[in-house]
């Protein structure tokens, strides 16, 4: 299989299978059904994650902030991996720390998408610019009024 191609499917069936442990776990995307659980866990790192800012020559999240982050939510991103994973969080708990810290990656890798859509259904819209194209200066709207359409109906001669 081609890295494009592998790539692609990644995309496309996120969910990975790993063993932990020696046990074959498979670390599933949350499903629509599990939304609500999984938001009302994750509410708080949400909002959290919303008030990190990068520096403006930062190409990414430093991992300091992001693990203090998780470290503060703990109980939660611990229920969240018992969702994700579908194992009892008692397993979970009781991982060496290594194996605990290749889960909890592999969960936040195979989940990005959830914490990225809703980062990102409340980020501002940028302000346009009149560089921008298709946006145009003038005060004039292009679409039609009320005033400019004529009704159907027949004319009479």
């Amino acid at each position: 299989m081609s890295d494009t191609h592998a790539n692609d499917m990644a995309t496309l069936l996120p969910d990975r299978e790993i063993t932990i442990a020696g046990v074959a776990v498979t670390v599933r995307e949350i499903r629509f059904a599990q939304t609500a659980e999984a938001m009302q866990l994750m509410a708080p790192v949400i909002e959290a994650l919303r008030s990190l800012e990068l520096a403006p020559d930062a190409p990414e999240l430093a991992i300091g902030p992001l693990e203090a982050l998780v470290n503060a939510h703990w109980e939660a991103f611990r229920r969240f991996m018992a969702l994700a994973t579908g194992r009892p969080q008692a397993w979970i708990d009781d991982l060496p720390d290594q194996a605990g810290q290749e889960l909890a990656l592999t969960v936040l890798a195979v989940n990005a998408g959830f914490f990225l859509r809703r980062l990102a259904a409340h980020r501002p819209a940028p302000a346009p610019t009149a560089d921008a194209p298709g946006l145009s200066t003038s005060s004039q709207s292009s679409s039609p009024t009320a005033s400019d359409q004529t009704p159907p109906t027949s004319r009479a001669h």
